[in-house]
């Protein structure tokens, strides 16, 4: 045997290695789209290489006609799999072949093969002549079963998947457009490999350039698979998130004519037959609004409210301009029923009002009716002493009731009603609040460190706000010395405000509500200030936030610092 033939046909059964561990890895995505049909693709290029290196190291007949069927079901192998690969990934899904798919899908590969293992008697696949040249090289003179064998694997399989491939670059960008690029980069390879015996090589006559472009498209793939995410990453169909959604969406070309429309589109204005080429004038003859807010061919976003068969209904109207470059194409059209939200906004403003005027007037009338009935209680000679300390106990809950009554009045100011935010400045806010609740509670000792003037940017209610949350630090200082540390931090462009106490901590279940916005008991008052505090700072652009330890709670207020107020 010459040494050209070893040395190549070495080189050639090699190139099985990497694509038998490529085929290995592959298994770790084998419940994705596509992967199967990657799988099959590399067992046939496997068994390729391995029928191709077998043939050049032993140039023989007998040889050929061993293996060459092996050869002719590897082709087959790799077509399958390609499409199969290919419709997997441009459906974004599993398909679920079957028994009855996979056997269409191997008709012709079995066919094929009962017709070689029979071709002495007929030659439909190989002609009865000699397949080696003298240099060990082949000259197969082929039947007419083999080119409908050939026919099937590139005519049908191969380029209909390219051809999938190719319609779903134009369609698809960024990550998506670069594993699309490399699938069709691999199949262009691999083809090109394939008939590489059409052109003159640098090589000896007997070497198959196949199996070294089938390795390199492998590689190429295996690449993609893990480091572009081939199958983790399968793009999802924008054609069909369009038609899925179930916002109304037009597209009007610059001629005013609707040029694509989805499904939601179609049930919006009734258009049993379609909407494309309709002119818009005539698509939104029943809302005229809509069609006023069109003929700026704008960018814009507005509400609409539309009559349709006596029924009332309100869209969220959004239009985006297209272009291609400086041209203007057209323009985009969503409709977002918002009927629901906006009943369900109309019914809170009622419930709102009903509450507010609840807390404004009955229950501060009721309770001021109470606490006086309780004090005339209290001050009674002719009562008992149980019934003087009930009485108390009566006005100091009506106390309670009333306060909270108020912080929620100022809730309802505070996320009701939008407000510019002022200049406000925290070191004399905090200076005349710790003096007035320092009177109020001379027990509690209180430390400030805190500025002369310091100016934040904040809500009208900062005021309001810094008080509860002092109050809220006083009033749980249930020790026998009981300290509040005041302190504000100039952090640059922001300021923060420290309250740290030695209480016993604000309770987890109200840090959880005000955390996840829910309800909680609003135990003294203290979850309705720190539901004022927590609102106000928001709305300021602030942050705040709470720490609990062993010592007491920290409470850390950041808000946007501002210049001072002009003169």
């Amino acid at each position: 045997m010459a040494s050209g033939h070893v040395v190549a046909g070495g080189i050639t059964l090699a190139t099985c290695l990497p694509l038998a561990a490529m085929l290995w890895l592959s298994s770790r995505h084998s419940h994705t789209p596509g992967a199967r049909g990657l799988r099959l693709t590399l067992a046939g290029f496997l068994c390729w290489n391995a029928v191709s290196g077998v043939m050049i190291l032993r140039p023989a007949e007998s040889v050929f006609w061993s293996v060459w069927g092996i050869h002719l079901f590897a082709a087959n192998l790799t077509a399958i799999g390609w499409a199969v690969m290919v419709l997997e990934y441009t459906r974004r899904q599993r398909l679920e072949i079957g028994y009855r798919g996979w056997t269409v899908l191997f008709a012709v590969p079995i066919l094929t093969q009962v017709l070689y293992a029979t071709n002495a008697w007929h030659s439909l696949v190989v002609q009865p002549t000699t397949p080696l040249t003298e240099s060990g090289a082949l000259a197969v003179d082929h039947g007419r079963w083999f080119y409908v064998h050939a026919t099937y694997n590139y005519g049908i399989l191969t380029l209909g998947g390219t051809a999938l491939v190719v319609r779903d670059l134009v369609r698809s960008s960024g990550i998506h457009r670069r594993q699309t690029l490399i699938l069709l980069a691999g199949v262009v390879v691999a083809a090109l490999a394939s008939v590489g015996f059409l052109v003159e090589l640098p090589v000896p006559d007997y070497v198959d350039p196949g199996p070294f472009g089938f390795l390199l498209t492998a590689s190429l793939w295996t690449a993609a698979v893990f480091r572009h995410r081939l199958f983790t990453l399968v793009p999802v169909a924008r054609r069909r998130a369009v038609e899925t959604i179930p916002d109304a969406m037009v597209v009007v070309d610059t001629n005013g004519i609707v040029v694509d429309a989805n499904e939601a589109a179609t049930d919006l204005f009734d258009a049993s037959d379609g909407v494309l080429g309709t002119p818009v004038e005539e698509l939104f003859d029943e809302y005229q609004m809509l069609l006023e807010c069109f003929e700026g061919r704008r960018e814009y976003e507005t509400e609409i409210t539309v009559v349709t068969d006596g029924e009332v209904r309100h869209f969220a109207l959004t239009m985006t301009p297209v272009s291609r470059g400086p041209t203007d194409i057209g323009t985009i059209v969503m409709l977002r029923d918002v009927t629901s939200l906006k009943t369900r906004q109309e019914e809170f403003a009622v419930l709102q009002r009903l509450l507010s005027r609840v807390l404004r007037h009955n229950l501060r009338n009721s309770l001021q009716y109470i606490r006086g009935c309780a004090e005339e209680i209290a001050e009674d000679d002719d009562a008992s002493d149980r019934t003087r300390e009930f009485a108390r106990n009566i006005v100091e809950q009506a106390d309670d009731l009333e306060q909270t009554s108020q912080k929620a009045r100022r809730i309802e100011d505070v996320i009701g009603t939008d407000h510019d935010r002022t200049i406000h400045d925290l070191g004399g806010i905090l200076t005349a609040t710790t003096a007035g609740l320092t009177a109020s509670y001379p027990n509690v000792e209180m430390r400030r460190s805190v500025p002369d003037e310091i100016w934040v940017e904040a809500h009208p209610e900062l005021r309001s706000a810094v008080r509860n949350l002092l109050e809220n630090a006083i009033v749980h200082a249930e020790t026998e010395d009981p300290q509040v540390d005041v302190i504000v931090t100039d952090a640059g462009e922001r300021v923060e405000l420290t309250v740290a106490d030695n209480g016993p901590g604000i309770p987890p279940d109200e840090l959880e509500a005000l955390r996840n916005r829910s309800e909680t008991a609003l135990e003294h008052g203290s979850g309705a200030g720190l539901w004022l505090t927590d609102w106000v700072v928001e709305k300021s652009g602030g942050e705040l936030t709470f720490e609990v330890t062993e010592t007491g709670t920290v409470a850390s207020v950041v808000l946007p610092k501002a210049d001072a107020m002009p003169d």
